[in-house]
C-alpha cells in the first residue's frame, strides 16, 4: 500500500509503498531511509493530525498503520506527518516521578 506522508523539517510529501498490516515504526524507518537520514527511531515519530476534529496525537510505533487509516471516519481529512521528536522515550530513560 501507498501512503502518502508529510515531512515536517523538509515540508513536503513523501511516498513510500509498504506491505499491509505494517507498523508505524516501520513507516518511519521506510522513510527514514528514503531521505537519507540516520535511522533512530527514538528520535523520530509519526503524527496523526485531523483537521476536522482538530486534534494531532503520536502514533506508537507498534499500531498498525492501516487499522489507523480503517477506523477513520470516511469524511474526516486527515494526514500522518513525520516529526523529529528528539525527547521521544524521555520519560522511559530518566523516569521524574516526583509529585
Amino acid at each position: 500500500m501507498i501512503w502518502s506522508v508529510w515531512v515536517t523539517d523538509i515540508s513536503s510529501w513523501k511516498e513510500v509503498d509498504l506491505p499491509h498490516s505494517s507498523t508505524a515504526a516501520l513507516l518511519i524507518h521506510t522513510l527514514l531511509t528514503k531521505l537519507k537520514r540516520k535511522i533512530d527511531l527514538s528520535s523520530w515519530s509519526i503524527i496523526e493530525q485531523n483537521s476536522d476534529s482538530m486534534i494531532e496525537r503520536y502514533v506508537e510505533d507498534y499500531e498498525i498503520i492501516d487499522e489507523i487509516w480503517k477506523n477513520q471516519e470516511s469524511d474526516s481529512i486527515s494526514r500522518f506527518c513525520l516529526n523529529k521528536t528528539p525527547s521521544k522515550y524521555t520519560i522511559l530513560l530518566s523516569p521524574d516521578v516526583s509529585y
